[in-house]
């Protein structure tokens, strides 16, 4: 019963993930708010909606910058371990930019 919740746990909670554990974490979240990003802009298009933007905006904004804030505290960890964080770096940034260029248009 105790390794099946130290399982549990353990893959519940991205603060204790390794490095590349952590990348494909979020590179799959990464990958998955593009996808809802564009899911969510196409059907707005098809479908008219009537929504304005004040309304939907902030539901595709709030998780890009949760993704992000998770990312900067997680290079930090890295930066104060000595660990390489290049790749988490890029993906920030990538990630970032994806906001701004949704946010711009």
């Amino acid at each position: 019963m105790s390794t099946a919740w130290q399982a549990i746990h353990q893959f519940a909670n991205p603060a204790n993930m390794d490095g590349p554990q952590f990348l494909g974490l979020y590179l799959m979240l990464w990958l998955a708010l593009i996808l809802v990003t564009l899911i969510a802009k196409a059907a707005k298009r098809k479908l008219n909606f009537k929504l304005s933007r004040s309304t939907w905006e902030p539901l595709i904004i709030a998780p890009y910058l949760l993704l992000i804030v998770f990312g900067a505290f997680r290079i930090a960890h890295g930066l104060m371990i000595d660990k390489p964080v290049g790749y988490l770096v890029l993906l920030v940034l990538a990630t970032a930019v994806n906001l701004f260029l949704f946010i711009s248009r």
